[in-house]
């Protein structure tokens, strides 16, 4: 889809939207721009666009992350750079906003975390020593048997060292 671009004024109503940022949000090319923000955001999300709107007021950028609520109902999640939109006389005109749909890869994030968590639970289990280091000889990975046997108090104290640091 690409990136999506667009503009929205001081009351959250689009005024510009890209063919990416319409295929983001669900809808038919053209019909984004008058739409309101808060026709695709939940009540939360909706509180949290105001209050980023009024960093932009203050003249700040930001980079958040928002879930949005396409019109065929699907939750999608979006990484926003947001800016001010000045006027020609300076004053706040609204946000001009570049965004990705980030969903997957947040899905995906989340399925590799539960599957570290359950590699880190079976390597926890072992009553053997067990561990990963990398070219430096630094632990990157060690089991609670491995910390036990160097007298460190938990794997995570093994961390980023090697065993030297723990032998006299």
């Amino acid at each position: 889809v690409g990136e999506g671009i667009a503009v929205v004024d001081p009351d959250e109503r689009f005024v510009f939207a890209n063919p990416a940022a319409e295929a983001v949000f669900g809808v038919p090319r053209g019909t984004l721009a008058e739409r309101s923000l808060r026709e695709f955001l939940s009540d939360e999300e909706f509180a949290r666009a105001r209050v980023e709107t009024e960093r932009r007021r203050h003249g700040e950028r930001s980079v958040f992350e928002q879930d949005i609520i396409r019109d065929d109902g699907a939750v999608r999640r979006l990484e926003l750079i947001a800016t001010p939109h000045l006027a020609a006389d300076g004053t706040f005109a609204g946000t001009f906003a570049v965004f990705r749909d980030i969903t997957e890869y947040r899905a995906l994030e989340q399925s590799l975390e539960r599957e570290r968590g359950r590699l880190l639970t079976l390597i926890n289990s072992l009553p053997d020593n067990a561990w990963l280091k990398d070219a430096a000889g630094r632990f990157v990975l060690a089991n609670r048997a491995t910390a036990a046997f160097l007298g460190a108090r938990n794997p995570a104290d093994l961390i980023g060292r090697t065993e030297a640091a723990f032998l006299p």
